[in-house]
């Protein structure tokens, strides 16, 4: 994962998704790989794919505010108003100290 990781960060959105894709192959559990290929899916402009990996990791962690964000975004990119509210509510509620979340909703 972390060289996923690296490589996303470096720009290499298909090599860090591949990266990704072996993480969840080896655990198919593992609810961060999920989130990060969602980011790398997301920065490569997979929406439906990034929307499908959040909603994964928030399938196997749902107390992780940064899946439901990421997944309001996705959904802000898609023009799905209602699930971006939604997302962004819930990560405040998760995480209620994070101002990030506020900040895009007020955008909306």
């Amino acid at each position: 994962m972390a060289r996923g990781a690296a490589r996303q960060v470096k720009g290499n959105l298909a090599e860090a998704i591949e990266d990704f894709d072996q993480a969840i192959q080896i655990d198919p559990r593992n609810a961060t790989a999920y989130h990060e290929r969602g980011n790398a899916r997301l920065a490569n402009g997979d929406l439906a794919g990034a929307i499908e990996d959040f909603t994964r990791a928030i399938e196997l962690d749902p107390r992780d505010a940064a899946s439901y964000h990421n997944r309001g975004l996705a959904r802000k990119a898609k023009g799905d108003l209602k699930g971006v509210i939604e997302d962004l509510t819930r990560a405040i509620q998760l995480d209620p100290r994070s101002a990030v979340p506020y900040h895009n909703r007020g955008l909306e």
